[in-house]
């Protein structure tokens, strides 16, 4: 189990995804994701340690019985299924290599077999993964054959050869439990560096840290593993790359460059629904006409007029002229002038950030352009306030761009935070409201062993926050829903809801500092609410207490339906508003009106 290792690299450069010739084109450009990512699996099966059987020893999974390949195939199957959620235009394939021969028609070589050939991510791929890690033996694959990693490699690069839209990354991982591959056989080991990119990752130093240059002068290398979340998190960690929204030019008072745009943080919504016709099953496609309600013909848009009401005058505005009035500038970012970091105020933030980095492809010298720009800023401690339009005819926004300086990670060289500007919204003058509370009579404030009591529970439910660790319950129940319907299961996994709060688990990490809090402020918790009755508080002639009266909350909502409720006494009355926590101030018509809205409002 400790030889099992895990290789994977990128052949494209991070910011190099963004090719366009026309700036025009750059510039109406929507904020959208424009890269899509192809991503393939290669399981080496030619050696049989990889289908020796063993038990798992993560304490947070079930004990169970598995091999290299099952935990293999799991990771591609659960990273399928992450792509089906997160990035549903990003190819995946699978490859097996040691196999007895070639049964798919995506490969040329007898021992390479193509299990998925470079496709979208989807339900069938899911279930053919599945069904091969539990039938595999029914297969007729075979394995234990040797096969070539070049020929591996080579069928891998034909598959992202052919694919036509543009590729942001294309990325390799290799599941193999052979330390020194093709030891006595040097031509196979030649053409194997031969096919291998000059760019990549791998775990061990026998073979692979002499053939891959960036391995060459490292001294620790990552520790194998054969758990399935430790392996799963590290092959969706690589899919973490930045993703460019869009290219957009800067103006620095006539100075152009172009940026691109990032958004590190997105709201996650369920996806909209798709009208499919009843008897094909296919997707049903609306379209919209403007008839004319005198001819019922229908109108074609230049014949279509808009109408703005001013005061008693109707304005009517082509479609052309319409647009015109939401027209104020060209796509962009226009930079007004630059203020104190002290200056910027959290509470001022008004939507999620953007983060802007240099896109030399669209206009050259915006790297030295935009690093002049961003060393300036650090040195000065500055922000420069600019107006932010994503495209033509966009709302407006005022933004400041703060700048970020690039950290590094003193030991392994990661790194942690890119240089750029992360463009922060901030509201108009108008938008800023004055919430001074204009009271004549003191406020009351609270003593000082309130606020003690107070800072003893908030610094008791202080947790630190991490948002991997809150997932949409929504979101979950409905994707499980929709994979459960899509693989065909018999039952529901019903996901668990984080969010949830668990009482049990507040009241043990409060500790005394809940009593203390309670104590100070004099309040009733739930056991003491529920074993006290409710009491009147009238009087009696005799000098003892009232007994409380008894209430027909049907009896009086039928009463108010009927407005009847004048028939009942005000005592009754009385303890009817308290039970709904209305006031019971005033006389018996107050009462009465009380009640009767309280019942037409529910």
């Amino acid at each position: 189990m400790g030889d099992f290792i895990r290789f994977g690299y990128d052949v494209t450069d991070d910011f190099g995804d963004f090719h366009d010739d026309d700036l025009d084109a750059v510039r109406s450009s929507k904020w959208e994701t424009l890269s899509r990512n192809a991503t393939a699996f290669i399981i080496d099966i030619s050696s049989p340690g990889i289908f020796e059987s063993f038990q798992t020893t993560d304490p947070d999974e079930k004990v169970e019985t598995t091999s290299l390949f099952k935990v293999a195939l799991t990771c591609v199957s659960n990273f399928i299924r992450s792509k089906i959620i997160c990035a549903d235009r990003d190819f995946i394939a699978c490859v097996l290599m040691g196999v007895a021969g070639d049964q798919s028609s995506e490969s040329d070589f007898k021992h390479v077999n193509v299990v998925l050939p470079l496709e979208l991510p989807g339900a069938k791929s899911v279930i053919a993964i599945e069904k091969l890690k539990e039938n595999f033996a029914d297969s007729k694959l075979g394995s234990g054959f040797d096969a070539s990693f070049a020929d591996a490699f080579w069928v891998v690069q034909n598959m992202f050869s052919r694919v036509t839209c543009s590729l942001s990354t294309k990325q390799v991982f290799l599941f193999t439990a052979q330390e020194n591959p093709h030891a006595t056989k040097s031509h196979l080991r030649k053409a194997m560096q031969q096919k291998l990119p000059p760019d990549g990752f791998f775990d061990l130093a026998l073979f692979w840290q002499s053939t891959l240059p960036q391995l060459k002068d490292k001294t620790t290398l990552p520790d194998p593993t054969v758990k399935i979340k430790e392996l799963l998190y590290r092959v969706t960690t690589k899919e973490y790359t930045s993703r460019a929204l869009s290219s957009i030019k800067v103006d620095l008072f006539g100075k152009e460059f172009a940026v691109k745009v990032f958004s590190f943080v997105n709201i996650a919504r369920k996806p909209t629904g798709v009208k499919l016709d009843k008897n094909t099953n296919k997707e049903v496609f609306s379209r919209t006409e403007v008839v004319s309600n005198e001819t019922g013909e229908v109108l074609m848009p230049d014949e279509i007029r808009f109408c703005q009401t001013f005061g008693s005058d109707k304005i009517c505005l082509t479609k052309t002229e319409k647009d015109s009035l939401k027209y104020i500038s060209d796509s962009g970012i226009s930079i007004l002038g630059f203020k104190s970091m002290d200056s910027l105020k959290f509470e001022n933030y008004l939507r999620l950030s953007h983060f802007i980095y240099p896109d030399e492809s669209s206009i050259n010298g915006s790297l030295v352009l935009f690093q002049a720009l961003l060393s300036s800023c650090v040195k000065q401690n500055v922000y420069a306030v600019c107006q932010v339009i994503a495209k033509s005819g966009a709302y407006p926004r005022l933004a400041a761009l703060c700048p970020q300086q690039e950290v590094i990670q003193e030991d392994s060289g990661i790194q942690l935070k890119p240089p750029g500007f992360n463009v922060i919204y901030i509201p108009y003058a108008e938008d800023v409201r004055d919430l001074t509370l204009k009271i004549k009579q003191p406020r009351a404030t609270a003593r000082a062993e309130e606020i003690e009591a107070a800072k003893g529970v908030v610094n008791k439910l202080k947790i630190n926050f991490d948002p991997e660790n809150f997932r949409n319950p929504f979101l979950s129940r409905f994707y499980a829903y929709v994979e459960a319907l899509a693989l065909e299961k018999d039952s529901v996994d019903e996901p668990e809801d984080t969010i949830n709060p668990s009482a049990e688990a507040i009241d043990s990490r409060l500790g005394a500092a809940g009593k203390a809090f309670v104590d100070c402020f004099s309040f009733k918790t739930a056991a003491a609410c529920a074993g006290t009755k409710r009491k009147a508080t009238a009087e009696a002639s005799g000098g003892g207490k009232k007994p409380s009266v008894e209430v027909d909350t049907n009896e009086l909502r039928k009463a108010s339906k009927e407005n009847k409720l004048g028939k009942f006494t005000v005592a009754v009355l009385k303890e009817a508003c308290d039970l709904y926590m209305l006031s019971t101030d005033g006389r018996k018509q107050n009462l009465i009106d009380r009640l009767n809205n309280f019942f037409q409002s529910s």
